[in-house]
């Protein structure tokens, strides 16, 4: 898993365990937006694309306010 994060929002993205050694493979994204602690996801690469376009998210911009934290479970 791998969070990253500013003052705005959350965002996470994880490739799920199909055992526990073996991911499967598939890339989930969330988007957990801190003024009202709404979670968008699972999504899709391009669903996340899309979804960050359209409530004005720009990673770009914010790359280096973001805080990046990777975490193994």
């Amino acid at each position: 898993m791998e969070v990253k994060s500013n003052s705005k929002f959350i965002i996470a993205k994880r490739d799920p365990l199909k055992s526990r050694d073996i991911n499967t493979g598939i890339i989930e994204y969330y988007i957990i937006l801190k003024k009202n602690d709404s979670l968008i996801g699972p999504l899709t690469r391009r669903a996340f694309d899309e979804v960050i376009k359209k409530i004005e998210i720009n990673l770009k911009k914010t790359k280096k306010d973001l805080t990046i934290c990777r975490a193994f479970f």
